[in-house]
This record gives structure tokens, C-alpha cells and sequence, in this order.
């Protein structure tokens, strides 16, 4: 027997006995007959505590706990991870069956869930008592378009399969470390497998015993088969998509596409890889992997590529119907209709004086405003379209019209903020205020001493940040300073590098094989001051980075060099010592007929997007995390410091 409680909005317990009282028996004397008073142990008694807490559409936090009074000894016994196991995979597929209602629900309509829904048990009755309560205190529905806005209040794509792994897995000690253990013990398995073959087959008929053969054999199958085990019942976390194989140029060869992760990566992205493999049979007769060529070798399974066909005349160009990348989604949300739009809450800033300013200003400034947006639970009307200050162009002039979107990743700030793009929202505006009589209360905010804490209670559909002043008193980020600093936190993990950009990383990388040293060598206007930066021009000099780097990095590694030194043959003296690779190796990768020059140029109308130089820092960077071994210029080739003389 047990009980239930739910007490509203988010807490669920109960609990059950398991087995009744343990009543003494009667007992009897020659001398008396006395009864034994009734004793009784304990009741054994498990409960289930269960926190489930809404964060998002379609998203939301679970804490639990099972505390019971019998059997606690497993727990000292059994390891952690073992428990999680088994919790997760009942989690996971409820999770499923939850992540397909919600959907069906949608469809039909809040107050409409029991077409949606069949519940004719008595086990269901506390379904339907929530929805009751869910109708009667909330209409049916959480109201996220008040936080995340009608666009973003929609629900999310389906997560891939191997989530938990990120969710669970990467944040809890016990899982992560049976996980780097059982991936040593499967290499270790391995080893074992093939070396007691190895003694067996070498081993003279009279040297070893038939028992110990045969112990020796079934000790190797069996460690093979836990290897193989390992492989499996991890998939959710060593996940690789195949896609269907296809012939080669020559008989006995396949081309193979799929899909991987890299570890590093803290995001659920996939990368793509195709190799031409030679396929042979093997003693019994089943098919073996001979061998396969290097990164994107199998061009018969790669997938189509959309092109852009140039014009004459200065016709625009016409662009062939796309075949977009199914892992990028930086599609504009749509605002609406007038209601949705009327009861929204934004937070609208016009444009400054970091227009044009360097990458680190805007990013510095933009977080800023995102977090003050969040603190006020409100939508953020965000300009896609931006200025890049004149140090990113090859032109030394700063450039406007360009897209957010070519170098961050849009679909992540979309779903991790709540936000809306200027040019629907201002046509939204004007739209209502030429349609209605009555207009949308606007808060208009002069200047950046007003603070967020100031403005928290403000009811006006729109509050509108305008910086007319001089600089530097119209920069955004002056929002975020003074006491106002510990409560605006800005959102760092909102802001991702482009997927496109991504792509180009993950290419390089592949090909060196992800087995690759790199060093940052800082050159260009700072190698020139030498009142800030005396030793850094000769310390990165060619002769000083042969002899700097032989004791850092072996010989004929892989060495990946990024730089800013303009010129391509400075590095030449180390192709004696290693294999070189520059950003400008693979100039390829964002030519005229590559994917992120067809993908970019639908973003931008049909014209063609320059790699500028913001771009090649980001890749740059990216390409560095991803080193085996990592030189830096400040901490290992010079002794300036890095912000100039007399600031380390």
C-alpha cells in the first residue's frame, strides 16, 4: 500500500510499503504461560520525490530522489554510475513518450488534450487531476510568450538521440568516470584479446597444455565480446551516424558518409566525413575493411551541393534550389500576429556608438544587452545587420551590411534568448499603430544611468534605449557597469561561433587526421610597436621560432600555424622541421565552389560573402583548441606581455 501527493506547481511525492508488521509470537513456560508483548521492526518504506520544474518551452529540469530504509548497503556497494543506468533509461523513454504528447497536444489545442490523450485506467487519474488543476490555475498552458516572446515560445526541434550524454553524463563525476574507464578497459580488453591468441598460436602443441589452451582462447573471446559490449551499450554517448554506402571508382571499393562529434565540443553538433574504403573478404567469408584513404576521400557519398550561377551584364545571380545543411536552422523567427505582438514585453536599443568599433566592443556590448533583457523578462529587438570595423578588411575600411549570422550561430541564440528581429518588429509596430487607436506604451530612455534595477517594474510594452550622446557616453555596455554590474549577467554561453564556420574547422582538422600540434604566433601592428612590445618582432622571427619550438614540439609533427603575419613564405624555414599547414592551405574550403560560399550567399541575397579577416580569426582559434599541443606567443615564445610593456 502507499500514497500520493501533489502539491502544486512542481512537487510530486509518494510512497509505498513493501511487506506488513513483523508481530513476535507467543511463547509458554512450564511455570507460566506469558505473552510476549508484540514487537515490531521497522517498516520497510520507499518514496519517490520528484521535483519537475518548466525552464522553457519544451524543456525543464527534473530533481528526484528514491530514499528508502532497507537494503542501503547496496549503495555502499554498487556503483553510482550502475544506478544512473537504469534511472536514465526509464527516464529517457518516458521522456520520449512526453516529448511525442506534447507535440499532439499542440495540435489540438490546450483545452482539447483529451483527443490528444487516452486515459481510461485508474493508474491515469493523476494525469488528469493535473490537467485540471493546469486549466483551472494557468488556462491549461504555461504562458512562456510573456518571457520568451511568440516566436521563441514555440516548441524546440527534437533533441539528437545521445543528449544524455551532455546532459547527464558530462556533468556527473561518477558516469564520467566509469565512462573514461570502460573506454580504457575496452582498449585493454583488446590487447589482452589479441595477445592470448597470439600465445596460443605460437606456442608449441606439447609447451601448453589443452586445459590452458582452451582457458587461454575463451579468456580472449570473452574479453573481445565485453569490448564489444562497451561499444554498445555506450552508443548513446560514442554516437557516429552512418548514411547508406555507396560504389567506389573501382571494383572492391565503397564510399562511406557519416556523421561525428568532437569531444571538445560542448554543443550537440555533428560533422560530416566521407572516405573511399577498400572492402575484401576475410577467412570466413564475411567482409573486412582492408583499408581507407584519408579525410573526404569517398566523393561518390557526399550529398549534392547547391551552386550559384554567376549572371552576365551584372545580372544578380541565379541561385540553383539549395540543398540546405539539416543542422543549420538560422531561419528569422516570425513575430506573429497583433495580439501575440501587443502582449509581448521588449527591450529595444537603437543604434550607438559601438557602430563600427572592434569585434571584442560589439560582442562586450551586445551580451550586455542581452543580459539586461533577460533581467527584465523581456524579448530583445536585435539588428542582424552590422558594421565590421575596418581592421577585419583587407580594404582597411569598415564595412557595414554585414550579417550576424556569418559569424555567430543564429539558431542557438534563438533558442537560448528570447529574441526578435528589428526589421519585423518596427513593421509590426507601425502596423498596430496605424490599425488601433489606442497605441503601444512606449518607455523611452535617454541615457544609460537609468538602470535596469530602475526600469524592473516597468509595464510599457516597449522600452526603447536611445544613445544620442557623445562617446563614449552612448556605448552600450556603459549599461552593464556600477552596482548594476553583480545583477546584469551577461550570457556568454548564448554566443557560439557560426556552424558554417564550424564546418571549415572541423575540415582542416580532419584533414591532419586530429593529430596535430599548433602554435599562435602574434604578429602584424604589435610586432611593429616597439615601444609597447620591445622583443616580440625578433622574438618571432623564423630563426626564433626554430629554435623555440624544437624543444616544445617534435620533429615533422603536424604544425598548424596561426598567425596574422600577412606573409605566407615567413613561416618556410620550419617546413624543414615540420609539416606546415597555414589558414591559406585550404582557401578551398570558402572558394567560389564550396559549401560555405553557396550556403553564405543565400543568406546575403544572392551575393557573394568575403572570408574576411574576423572570419580567419575565428577559424584560427578554433583550429588551436583543437591541438594536441598548443604554443602561445605570450606565455611561450616572448617575455612582453601581452597588453604591452609593464602589464603582465
Amino acid at each position: 500500500m502507499g500514497e500520493n501527493t501533489f502539491i502544486p506547481p512542481c512537487l510530486f511525492y509518494g510512497y509505498f510499503n513493501i511487506g506488513g508488521l513483523n508481530k513476535g509470537t507467543e511463547s509458554a513456560s512450564s511455570a507460566e504461560t506469558t505473552k510476549v508483548q508484540q514487537s515490531s521492526v521497522p517498516q520497510r518504506r520507499a518514496l519517490l520525490i520528484f521535483y519537475c520544474v518548466p525552464v522553457s518551452p519544451g524543456y525543464s529540469r527534473l530533481i528526484y530522489a528514491l530514499p528508502r530504509n532497507f537494503g542501503v548497503w547496496i549503495d555502499r556497494v554498487v556503483p553510482r554510475w550502475m544506478f544512473h543506468v537504469g534511472e536514465n533509461l526509464i527516464a529517457d523513454s518516458d521522456l520520449y513518450l512526453l516529448h511525442v504528447e506534447e507535440r499532439k497536444i499542440m495540435e489540438v489545442g490546450p483545452s482539447n488534450w483529451q483527443k490528444a490523450c487516452f486515459v481510461p485506467t485508474k493508474a491515469d487519474a493523476l494525469v488528469v487531476a493535473f490537467r485540471k488543476w493546469l486549466k483551472r490555475y494557468a488556462g491549461g498552458q504555461i504562458d512562456w510568450q510573456t518571457k520568451f516572446g511568440q516566436a521563441a515560445a514555440a516548441l524546440p526541434a527534437t533533441p539528437p538521440k545521445e543528449q544524455l550524454y551532455w546532459t547527464h553524463v558530462v556533468n556527473c563525476s561518477s558516469c564520467n568516470m566509469a565512462y573514461k574507464g570502460l573506454n580504457a578497459l575496452e582498449v585493454v580488453l583488446q590487447v589482452i584479446a589479441v595477445a592470448s591468441i597470439g600465445i596460443v598460436a605460437v606456442a608449441k602443441e606439447g609447451l601448453i597444455s589443452a586445459p590452458l589452451r582452451i582457458t587461454l582462447v575463451s579468456m580472449a573471446v570473452l574479453c573481445f565480446t565485453a569490448s564489444r559490449f562497451n561499444l554498445k551499450f555506450f552508443k548513446l554517448i560514442s554516437f557516429v551516424e552512418y548514411q547508406t554506402p555507396v560504389n567506389g571508382s573501382k571494383p572492391g571499393e565503397c564510399d562511406v558518409a557519416w556523421r561525428f562529434r568532437n569531444k571538445k565540443d560542448k554543443s550537440w553538433r555533428k560533422y560530416r566525413d566521407f572516405r573511399r574504403m577498400t572492402i575484401g573478404l576475410g577467412d570466413d567469408c564475411t567482409y573486412k575493411v582492408e583499408g581507407a584513404k584519408g579525410w573526404h576521400s569517398g566523393i561518390n557519398a557526399r550529398r549534392p551541393r547547391n551552386r550559384g550561377n554567376g549572371g552576365r551584364n551584372g545580372e544578380k545571380a541565379k541561385i540553383t534550389p539549395p540543398f540546405r545543411d539539416d543542422e543549420i536552422n538560422d531561419t528569422i523567427p516570425i513575430m506573429g500576429s497583433d495580439l501575440a505582438f501587443r502582449k509581448g514585453k521588449y527591450l529595444y536599443y537603437s543604434r550607438g556608438g559601438d557602430y563600427c568599433k572592434g569585434m571584442n566592443h560589439y560582442v562586450w556590448s551586445l551580451l550586455c544587452a542581452l543580459g539586461e533583457a533577460q533581467y527584465l523578462n523581456r524579448t530583445f529587438v536585435m539588428d542582424l545587420s552590422f558594421c565590421l570595423s575596418s581592421t577585419y578588411n583587407p580594404s582597411n575600411k569598415d564595412e557595414e551590411g554585414k550579417d550576424f549570422r556569418f559569424y555567430f550561430d543564429f539558431e542557438h541564440l534563438k533558442e537560448d534568448a528570447s529574441i526578435v528581429e528589428e526589421g519585423d518588429f518596427l513593421r509590426d509596430w507601425k502596423r498596430w499603430d496605424k490599425t488601433h487607436k489606442k497605441k503601444i506604451p512606449v518607455r523611452k530612455v535617454a541615457s544609460y544611468k537609468v538602470t535596469p534595477t530602475q526600469l524592473r517594474k516597468d509595464k510599457s510594452t516597449i522600452i526603447w534605449r536611445q544613445f544620442d550622446a557623445p562617446e563614449p557616453e552612448n556605448y552600450w555596455y556603459r549599461v552593464c557597469e556600477g552596482p548594476v554590474a553583480k545583477r546584469i549577467q551577461r550570457p556568454w554561453h548564448s554566443l557560439w561561433k557560426s556552424k558554417r564556420l564550424m564546418n571549415i574547422v572541423s575540415e582542416i582538422s580532419g584533414k591532419m587526421d586530429w593529430d596535430f600540434d599548433a602554435v599562435h604566433v602574434v604578429r602584424g601592428e604589435k610586432a611593429q610597436n616597439k615601444a609597447l612590445w620591445p622583443n616580440l618582432d625578433a622574438d618571432t622571427s623564423p630563426e626564433a621560432l626554430v629554435s623555440k619550438l624544437q624543444g616544445l614540439v617534435q620533429p615533422w609533427r603536424n604544425l598548424y600555424i596561426a598567425t596574422n603575419e600577412p606573409f605566407y613564405n615567413y613561416f618556410d624555414k620550419l617546413r624543414s622541421h615540420y609539416k606546415v599547414h597555414l589558414l591559406d592551405d585550404y582557401k578551398e574550403l570558402w572558394g567560389n565552389t564550396s559549401e560555405w560560399h553557396n550556403e553564405t550567399m543565400l543568406l546575403n541575397g544572392g551575393g557573394p560573402v568575403e572570408f574576411d579577416g574576423y572570419m580567419r580569426v575565428e577559424v584560427d582559434t578554433e583550429v588551436l583548441y583543437r591541438a594536441k599541443t598548443r604554443v602561445e606567443t605570450f606565455y611561450n615564445l616572448t617575455k612582453d606581455c601581452k597588453d604591452g610593456i609593464n602589464t603582465c
